[in-house]
């Protein structure tokens, strides 16, 4: 099971930074945390928000990004749109 979430950067001696980072970690063995190091954010609400972070988490975690699966069910309305149209353009 993958957990999704941001996470605070320690510092060298476990204080706290007020940097936030998102993370990946799974009940696997070596399950992370893992994180983009690239980049960090000032807050935990701004790391969810960050499509960097969404992207690096899905990769690490297999499963689609916010971005990804935007776009598949964008396809599948833009296809259900076409067949009911279809259907019922005809039937008036």
């Amino acid at each position: 099971m993958w957990w999704i979430q941001p996470m605070e950067i320690a510092g060298a001696n476990g204080e706290h930074t007020g940097r936030w980072r998102m993370t990946a970690t799974s009940d696997e063995v070596g399950g992370g945390p893992c994180g983009d190091t690239s980049h960090d954010h000032a807050s935990a609400e701004e790391a969810q928000q960050c499509e960097r972070c969404d992207e690096y988490c899905s990769r690490m975690s297999g499963m689609p990004s916010r971005k990804a699966q935007l776009e598949t069910e964008e396809a599948h309305d833009r296809k259900e749109y076409d067949r009911l149209k279809a259907k019922y353009e005809h039937a008036s």
